[in-house]
């Protein structure tokens, strides 16, 4: 009876414990906020451009950042151009630490739609 009763006491307090469904995408939503991706693309180009204009201005910088936003994979994938890869180790290593560990992790580029915007 003294085991019954220890299993039974065990199961109801660990439902206490669970996270509910609610909880986790408040979660997800906290951890990821959804942002104006497109925002973030014109800012990416306005970047890219004052870089092209002006070579004195490091070519290197890290958006350490997590969100989350709404696009349409269109189904076509690439192989990331050599310059884009060692570009990206070189933005890893001087912010982030071994660039090793992206072996294997960048190697294709996605194609999505994101409003009006194909990248």
């Amino acid at each position: 009876m003294t085991k019954l009763f220890t299993v039974v006491f065990l199961l109801m307090t660990s439902f206490s414990f669970a996270q509910s469904d609610e909880e986790y995408w408040d979660q997800w939503n906290k951890n990821y906020p959804k942002v104006d991706v497109i925002e973030i693309l014109k800012y990416e180009r306005n970047y890219a451009d004052s870089i092209e204009k002006n070579p004195d201005i490091p070519p290197y910088y890290a958006r350490l950042d997590k969100f989350r936003f709404q696009a349409e994979y269109l189904g076509k994938t690439r192989p990331t151009n050599e310059d884009v890869l060692t570009s990206i180790r070189n933005v890893f290593k001087l912010f982030a630490g071994n660039p090793s560990q992206l072996n294997n992790m960048c190697n294709t580029e996605v194609l999505f739609k994101i409003g009006e915007f194909n990248k």
